[in-house]
């Protein structure tokens, strides 16, 4: 029944080792194709009428009967009146509907820090809808992802992307129109959904950064262009920026020139490896402090910090450190699990300290910043994103208890070599954060039994949450990467052993926690020097403390050693 094959079609694995079927007798076409697995035994029957196309671990298909040729659409290709594409998984499932006149894999690049060109981890899919409105032929076109979020509507056409963190640059084309240098570019911002930069003005955009541009309409040397803000202001003169851009040591340089013109920064001269002074410009006006010695005592948060002194050429390193979620039970209920009947004599709110290893994962979780009768806090320092801690009062009187519970991820798990990949590790789960909350600042917040079974409800059981200014009922497994997801679970599992009704069904987790310590670690010497002499880094934010008393004694031996080293 089924016709051997010589070759796989796709990249084994990546595809869980499937082989094509092949059906060769299907009312006299070429044939239907399915799938087959390592034993040759079929594991989806023959159905499809083109040979399944592979996009990561999955599959754009297409079933129907009845082909007929038009002759009037792009490229001649053959089509059928009842010819439906969409995207299936390795089980075979439907993720984007097959009700779509054709979908295209969108050709997904990134780009790291250094300029280099990575593989994004999220598939994009071009959905097209073919309509013949009296005799008025058009396309309706959606932009959706492997788990079939609609990205961006509304377009004649979309023929490439190419993102930036949460900024897409695309390519908008009539259907009908030439397919050469006619089509425009545009920017879109995914987490504040809507355009940046329409695509009515330039020929080819290229993102330096969040809020800067290189635009362009010579066709033949598109990136010869033009320097803008995100308002289109020019702020750089016509020249061969993407040049600078490879040439410098990251895309930082353009975040200070943006800066001197629009607000304030700090940055620091070196002359002969050595520090020299520190420089405030505000308003226009610079300030000079000349100086010999530096102590960078920043926190773990200081991203802005971080940038500049890399740019400066400060030796860096990227780290491990942690991240989840924060928990919340009752107060009583961990006080009793805790205390037993001596909860009736007059104890202190009691507290709790966790840890597990997963032998799965090979990973730590832990409890961390345990507050009794305590309150989840909002704790974002950047625009669009969410970032939570837990705090305290003093008579620890609250309903809730709350703490961090935290998975190790460490250099292997980011997406570049880059030292400062740790801080976009961070940034990605905090703005995965910001919209599965509403991209109000609301956090996403979930029921622990619904987490464990990766389904949602939407309705509060005995534990309330405390977060302000208020929460989203969203699936967390979403957010993060598999192997945290794994740990967590276990960990709860594992943690309700130890404290009872730990892993209750009510119990609430709010997402996300990722400043549990600092990214990176500014290297120092013997002297607790930078390799820049006179600068001292020390504390959390340099990657050498892990919590507010050893910050203060890291900062005090770094004072004394500046001292020694100025006698």
């Amino acid at each position: 029944m089924f016709d051997e094959i010589d070759t796989i079609a796709f990249n084994i694995k990546q595809l869980d080792d499937f082989d094509l079927a092949y059906h060769s007798d299907y009312m006299g076409t070429e044939g239907l194709w399915g799938f087959k697995n390592e034993k040759g035994e079929v594991v989806c029957s023959p159905k499809f009428l083109f040979e399944p196309i592979c996009c990561g671990k999955n599959y754009i298909v297409c079933v129907g009967t009845g082909w007929e040729h038009y002759d009037e659409l792009p490229d001649g290709k053959i089509w059928s009146k009842e010819m439906h594409w969409g995207l299936i998984n390795s089980k075979f499932e439907a993720i984007i509907q097959l009700e779509y006149d054709e979908v295209e894999c969108l050709s997904n690049q990134e780009y790291n820090d250094n300029d280099v060109i990575i593989p994004n981890d999220i598939d994009y899919f071009v959905c097209r809808k073919y309509l013949n409105n009296n005799e008025n032929f058009h396309v309706e076109v959606e932009v959706r992802d492997s788990k079939n979020n609609l990205i961006i509507s509304g377009y004649s056409d979309v023929d490439y992307m190419i993102f930036y963190n949460q900024l897409v640059v695309y390519k908008n084309r009539d259907r009908r129109g030439n397919f050469d240098d006619s089509g425009y570019s545009g920017v879109y911002d995914l987490l504040l959904d809507k355009e940046i930069i329409a695509p009515n003005k330039y020929y080819e955009i290229e993102i330096v950064d969040h809020n800067l541009f290189i635009v362009s309409n010579d066709v033949e040397n598109a990136l010869y262009g033009t320097l803008i803000n995100e308002k289109g202001k020019i702020i750089g003169e016509e020249k061969n920026w993407k040049q600078v851009c490879q040439t410098s040591r990251n895309k930082s340089k353009y975040k200070y020139e943006a800066s001197a013109m629009d607000g304030k920064y700090y940055v620091f001269n070196i002359k002969d490896n050595n520090i020299e002074s520190v420089i405030y410009v505000t308003g226009g006006k610079e300030y000079k402090l000349a100086t010999s010695t530096l102590i960078l005592a920043i926190g773990h948060s200081s991203r802005d910090t971080f940038y500049k002194i890399y740019d400066k050429g400060l030796n860096m390193e990227s780290k491990n450190f942690s991240v989840g979620v924060r928990v919340e039970h009752l107060q009583k209920d961990i006080n009793f699990a805790q205390y037993g009947d001596k909860t009736k004599l007059q104890l202190p709110p009691a507290e709790y300290k966790l840890v597990y290893h997963d032998k799965d994962t090979g990973r730590s979780c832990y409890s961390f910043c345990m507050c009794p009768g305590g309150t989840v806090m909002a704790s974002s320092s950047e625009e669009n994103t969410i970032v939570t801690n837990g705090m305290s009062v003093f008579k620890r009187d609250g309903t809730n208890a709350n703490s961090a519970i935290l998975v190790n991820v460490t250099p292997a798990d980011f997406s570049s070599n880059s030292p400062l990949a740790g801080i976009d590790f961070q940034k990605d789960l905090e703005e995965k954060a910001f919209i599965a909350g509403g991209k109000n600042y609301y956090a996403p917040i979930q029921k622990l039994g619904d987490y464990l079974n990766n389904t949602l409800s939407c309705e509060f059981g005995k534990v309330k949450p405390t977060y302000l200014p208020g929460t989203t009922f969203y699936n967390l497994n979403n957010i993060f990467p598999a192997f945290v997801n794994i740990t967590m679970k276990n960990a709860f599992l594992q943690f309700d052993k130890q404290i009872h009704g730990f892993a209750n069904p009510d119990t609430l987790l709010t997402g996300v926690e990722t400043r549990s310590s600092s990214p990176v670690r500014i290297l120092r010497n013997e002297m607790l020097m930078s390799n820049v002499n006179g600068i001292y880094p020390c504390g959390e934010g340099a990657g050498y403390a892990g919590g507010i008393m050893s910050a203060a004694v890291d900062g005090i031996k770094c004072a004394l050693a500046s001292m020694k080293n100025n006698m």
